[in-house]
């Protein structure tokens, strides 16, 4: 079984993030030296812990299923992506107890990215076959382009690499606040700058047409610590018909303690 953990450098004090076998501490090479790439890219702390906490959960169910994870083939990969998804988290309560969670398969989704980036770099390297590399992705036809992407002249970039394995998740949607959320928002807010900010929400000023609340910005409403847990983060952009439109990338309400 393999954990992320804390490193400190003998060299310099530094703390980094390292993969270890969990009884008995002994760094994994490759996938140190993965995360340490990714350190060398000046990506950030959180980044560095994810990935080094995902290439372990990796690496582990490589150990339990007897699997090299350096040699995996495209079955092996798909049947660990649909694990991940089908076994339950552990309990964040200390007797075990709660309700029962699984991953999304947007999660799952992450997952295989860290996993599909680490065979990548452990084929530059050596470590992994090419052939094993090169299965994780297929070229993929762009019949429809994003906005802003640049096919060349004669349409020669719409051929792109696309990952193979991956699940189509099913986007959560748009939370939309009404005026009667956002007189809520207003009653919670401590300062000034917020309170205005709202009321302009609520007041569906327009320039050249639009409403000129869908420049959006980030708008903390809530003060730290507040009762429910955690500071409430909000990018609100105004809709055609007038109410707030909340974009985090995942739905989220209003908290119960402003309701």
């Amino acid at each position: 079984m393999y954990r992320a953990e804390r490193a400190i450098s003998p060299v310099d004090g530094s703390v980094s993030w390292v993969v270890v076998d969990h009884s008995t501490y002994e760094l994994h090479r490759e996938a140190s030296s993965y995360i340490d790439s990714l350190r060398a890219r000046s990506l950030s702390w959180n980044t560095e812990r994810l990935y080094a906490s995902r290439s372990a959960l990796y690496l582990t169910a490589c150990s339990a299923s007897g699997v090299d994870w350096s040699r995996p083939s495209l079955g092996q990969l798909a049947r660990f992506m649909r694990r991940l998804v089908q076994e339950p988290l552990p309990s964040r309560r200390r007797d075990g107890g709660g309700k029962v969670r699984f991953r999304s398969e947007k999660t799952a989704n992450a997952v295989m990215t860290t996993v599909c980036e680490l065979l990548r770099f452990g084929a530059r390297y050596g470590w992994v076959p090419q052939d094993v590399a090169n299965q994780l992705t297929q070229q993929k036809y762009l019949a429809y382009l994003p906005p802003g992407y640049n096919a060349g002249e004669d349409g020669q970039f719409r051929t792109v690499r696309a990952r193979e394995l991956k699940f189509i998740a099913v986007d959560d949607g748009i939370d939309w606040l009404t005026f009667e959320d956002v007189e809520q928002l207003l009653a919670v807010t401590v300062h000034a700058r917020d309170r205005f900010w709202w009321r302009c929400c609520g007041a569906r000023p327009c320039v050249s047409g639009r409403p000129w609340a869908s420049v959006g910005r980030t708008c903390t409403s809530c003060p730290t610590p507040v009762p429910w847990g955690a500071r409430w983060r909000v990018l609100t952009s105004m809709s055609g018909d007038g109410s707030t439109r909340t974009e985090l990338g995942r739905s989220r309400g209003i908290p119960e303690r402003c309701r």
